[in-house]
């Protein structure tokens, strides 16, 4: 059993393994505001991702998919008030698609919580 997991007899968590499952339970959850929850959601859809990196049959990586991911969790640790963690994974996701402005302006919003006034600036800009 993991930590933190169902016990035994409990439903799981997540009905299925499928990325698009995870992805609307993580949209979901932020809608509702239960950002804790949409950050674990997040997570799960991150590891599904990487599961099917790892073992699927498409040889490409999957920036656009990834970067959402990044954005989800960045925008859930904002609500939550963890700007280190939301700039860290602003900074993820920006690197992967670089011409992304919302990702951007995220890392922008962590740098200025975190009084990193010079990294928002540069990170606001390049939103431009």
């Amino acid at each position: 059993m993991v930590a933190g997991g169902p016990h035994v007899g409990e439903a799981p968590v997540f009905a299925s393994d499928s990325l698009g499952d995870a992805v609307a339970a993580a949209r979901g959850a932020q809608s509702r505001g239960e950002f804790e929850a949409a950050v674990a959601a997040w997570r799960r859809a991150q590891g599904v991702l990487g599961l099917e990196l790892l073992y699927g049959e498409d040889d490409g990586f999957r920036y656009e998919e990834s970067a959402e991911i990044q954005r989800g969790l960045a925008e859930s640790y904002l609500a939550l008030d963890v700007p280190y963690a939301a700039a860290v994974e602003a900074a993820r996701g920006a690197n992967m698609v670089e011409d992304d402005a919302g990702l951007w302006t995220l890392l922008g919003i962590a740098r200025y919580r975190l009084a990193d006034m010079g990294g928002s600036a540069e990170a606001l800009e390049r939103a431009l």
